[in-house]
């Protein structure tokens, strides 16, 4: 069985707890966002052996893999990191809640309440804000060229699917 990562866990070096609290171990995620493999909202992804262990023991925990996993999520908000089977149960009813209730308001939600330490950190937060303000902007003019229709931004049912809708082809 896995050994399950707990507050004050001692395998964690000062230069992970230094990376830890200033996000920087976040970075290499970002590269996995701009590639389209990761969103920004989604379901947060599980390292592949818990991913293992946990299917086999939780019913439907493999349903969570149905949308793209992302940085944050609505379990990140609500309950943080699981330290064990139990709260990886809980994480993953906040994961269907996400799942049945998906889309843009959510997504921010998420991203505003999930900044929580980071909001003192007002670049990231500036950073945030200024991808989805570049987000509505490309899908304004996709609008006003009539290169996207209404009902596909309303389609949409989170800010990476309106990101798509705007870089598929034929949409500048």
């Amino acid at each position: 069985p896995s050994i399950w990562t707990a507050e004050g866990d001692p395998r964690v070096t000062p230069l992970g707890r230094l990376l830890r609290r200033t996000h920087l171990d976040e970075l290499p995620q970002m590269v996995n966002v701009l590639k389209g493999e990761l969103s920004i909202v989604g379901p947060r992804p599980e390292q592949p052996r818990y991913v293992e262990e946990l299917t086999e023991k939780i019913p439907f925990f493999d349903v969570r893999h149905l949308v793209r996993p992302g940085l944050t999520g609505w379990a990140q908000v609500k309950q943080g990191y699981a330290a064990d089977e139990a709260d990886a149960l809980e994480k993953l009813q906040y994961d269907f809640y996400y799942l049945r209730r998906q889309g843009v308001a959510l997504d921010l939600r998420i991203i505003v309440l999930g900044q929580g330490p980071a909001l003192t950190d007002k670049s990231y937060l500036r950073l945030t804000i200024a991808l989805y303000d570049a987000i509505i902007r490309q899908v304004h003019a996709a609008l006003e060229k009539g290169a996207m229709r209404l009902d596909q931004v309303q389609a949409a049912v989170s800010l990476d699917d309106l990101r798509q809708q705007f870089t598929a082809p034929g949409v500048q």
